[in-house]
């Protein structure tokens, strides 16, 4: 995958799946060179709904939070509190959101989650020349033998 293209228009505000053995490290300097906010979710340390709002509560800082689904996906998806010229989330290791539910709800917090993201590009897409939307990505890094709805770079 050339990361480069993350930061030249040529692709859309959405989520993308990357393989676990895809080297990202020029993510950091590419973000910083081109005014883009990175931020990266540790997968290691999210097994389930709590854990995966505490950390997007504590990377990304959004002003007003309700710490539910609901407040997340408004948060997320509009993101305007971050001033700088597009927005990079690396979700790494998201299998083990999937794999270590516990119960039959932190699968459907999975699901829920995954919905969100599908419909990040829709949200922005219709709304990105309107209200002057910057580019917004979501690299999903890790293994997975679910098919999940979407592209590979």
């Amino acid at each position: 995958m050339d990361v480069q293209k993350l930061f030249t228009g040529e692709m859309k505000s959405k989520a993308y799946l990357v393989s676990p053995s895809e080297d990202l490290s020029q993510l950091h300097k590419l973000a910083s060179e081109h005014d883009f906010s990175l931020f990266i979710f540790e997968g290691s340390s999210i097994f389930d709904m709590d854990d995966f709002l505490d950390q997007f509560e504590t990377l990304m800082k959004p002003p007003i939070y309700g710490r539910n689904w609901n407040s997340f996906e408004s948060n997320f998806r509009v993101a305007s509190w971050i001033q700088t010229k597009g927005i990079i989330v690396l979700y790494r290791d998201f299998q083990n959101f999937m794999t270590s539910t516990k119960h039959d709800y932190d699968l459907e917090d999975f699901n829920i989650l995954i919905d969100i993201l599908i419909h990040l590009e829709v949200h922005r897409e219709k709304r990105r020349e309107k209200f002057h939307l910057v580019p917004y990505y979501v690299l999903l890094q890790g293994n997975s033998d679910v098919a999940l709805p979407f592209e590979r770079l």
